[in-house]
């Protein structure tokens, strides 16, 4: 990581930090787009890391933007940082010039299908945070490529709802008699939509992961039974090891998908991302609330925050079943002669 992008993903994680409170998380599902914390947010510019500095972005890169998202899972952020992102850098790579304060975002539904990207001529349901968006860019695939137009929110029928973490999942309606300001085709294919959100969730529950295992940590450390802090006792000890190994595990694959982006290794390493994050999620989450054992269910432990949404967030943008079927079904088609070469390869 470069110097730069530490020094983005510090000022995010500050941020994010001191607005990421019991106040909000309590509060959700917001009706409105916190408007004092967004309007800070943007100011930083991050929610247009990735988006060329031409078109009034960062100029950051892919990785930045998953960084961020790491970032905003260890926040459990309230503000929809990764939505938001995700359309920047979507209307960067198709050269749309967009107000400052808009937040534009993909109209896709969170919990995907083998379905390829069609125009949105009906109604999108479990598009995340939905009702703070300005713009929603509709994907379309003709011919084998990718296309993609920018609709403007007025005219367009957002209903309200929430995931079982008290997160925005809204439904969205009326999106073809939207008025279309621009269409173009982007240089992706047309099911690299899904790999990136993908990758993006992935890295977001990994953040949400790591910290969800230092409160853990710091409880075990604070906590004493029979004399002695629990996390002298081996079987905490060995519970705490393990979901490192997952979490450590987790943040590696998708740094390694993050920089295989724009080669042909990318939907792969995605899939095994989700996939594998996904699956760890079990884990991890069970060796956090045995340690803290009755109280991390209680909603006075701010335990929940974290693993509520990463329960969640296991099964959108795909499950581990899902991905993995992805991965088996690839391998068994190139390489089921060879599987070691096909891996070291990549």
């Amino acid at each position: 990581m470069s110097d730069m992008q530490q020094m983005m993903k510090d000022t995010c994680q500050r941020f994010l930090a001191d607005v990421s409170i019991r106040e909000n998380w309590e509060n959700q599902p917001h009706d409105d787009l916190p408007t004092g914390d967004w309007a800070n947010l943007s100011e930083l510019g991050l929610p247009r890391v990735a988006m060329p500095e031409e078109l009034g972005g960062v100029g950051g890169d892919f990785q930045d933007m998953c960084e961020m998202a790491y970032v905003a899972g260890y926040s459990a952020s309230h503000l929809p940082l990764v939505e938001a992102m995700l359309g920047n850098w979507l209307c960067g790579m198709a050269g749309f010039e967009i107000a400052e304060d808009a937040v534009p975002m993909l109209a896709m539904d969170s919990l995907i299908s083998d379905e390829p990207a069609q125009p949105a001529t009906g109604t999108v349901h479990n598009l995340r945070s939905a009702r703070f968006a300005t713009h929603f860019l509709l994907p379309e695939t003709r011919d084998g490529a990718l296309w993609v137009s920018l609709v403007d929110r007025e005219g367009v029928t957002v209903e309200n709802s929430a995931n079982a973490a008290d997160e925005p999942s809204d439904m969205v309606a009326n999106l073809a008699s939207a008025e279309v300001i621009a269409t173009a085709q982007l240089s992706c294919n047309p099911v690299d939509l899904a790999h990136v959100s993908a990758l993006l969730h992935a890295s977001q529950m990994s953040g949400a992961m790591e910290h969800a295992l230092e409160t853990t940590v710091q409880y075990t450390q604070d906590r004493s039974q029979f004399g002695r802090p629990l996390v002298k006792f081996q079987a905490v000890q060995h519970m705490i090891a393990e979901a490192t190994a997952y979490i450590g595990a987790s943040r590696r694959i998708s740094a390694a998908a993050a920089d295989a982006w724009g080669t042909d290794n990318f939907g792969f390493l995605a899939a095994v991302a989700k996939g594998y994050t996904s699956e760890s999620v079990g884990p991890v989450t069970d060796a956090c609330h045995q340690c803290f054992g009755a109280m991390g269910f209680t909603r006075e432990c701010l335990l929940h925050v974290f693993t509520r949404r990463l329960w969640c967030w296991r099964e959108e943008f795909g499950s581990e079943r899902y991905w993995y079927g992805k991965v088996g079904e690839k391998i068994r088609k190139e390489a089921s002669d060879d599987i070691w070469s096909f891996v070291a390869d990549m």
